[in-house]
């Protein structure tokens, strides 16, 4: 099982990437758990496709034709989420990433539910790295990609 982590995030020290950090860390051992860089990656402007794409965006779509499941999005894959947002934000960042995914037949593991409130010290992550100390929340992070992994299983049968 071949997993890519998209962050939504560009920033180094993004929460949201030290939750993938997690996922990768914590993932089964027959999980290979790869995070792709998209922070090179240019806003989409078909104009730069003619004559070919930028290298940038052929290096990440190869990424992603190999994975098995996409921790985030992309079209006909089965994908699941996670947000490190403060207040209701990542729940409705969520919402909207599931709503934009039924026009792509992309399918959403729905549960269970990850979204971490990290501004309001109830999960314990480092300021300057973005990584997730908490142990309850990389537990959560770790059901997360477990049940990724047998909710791709389930849609990859024949």
């Amino acid at each position: 099982m071949r997993i890519v982590g998209i962050s939504g995030s560009l920033r180094r020290a993004s929460a949201n990437s030290g939750l993938l950090r997690v996922a990768r860390e914590l993932s089964p051992p027959d999980v290979e758990f790869v995070i792709a860089d998209i922070s090179r990656l240019p806003l989409l402007n078909q104009d730069l496709e003619k004559p070919s794409p930028p290298k940038e965006v052929v290096e990440v779509k190869d990424v992603v034709a190999t994975a098995d499941a996409i921790f985030l999005a992309v079209p006909d894959k089965p994908f699941a989420m996670g947000s490190c947002a403060g207040g209701a934000g990542g729940a409705h960042a969520q919402l909207a990433v599931r709503n934009a995914a039924v026009f792509a037949n992309m399918h959403a593991m729905n549960k269970p539910p990850l979204s971490f409130k990290l501004f309001d010290g109830s999960v314990s992550w480092d300021l300057e790295t973005g990584d997730i100390t908490d142990e309850k929340a990389r537990e959560r992070i770790r059901a997360q990609v477990v049940a990724l992994v047998a909710f791709a299983e389930e849609f990859h049968k024949p």
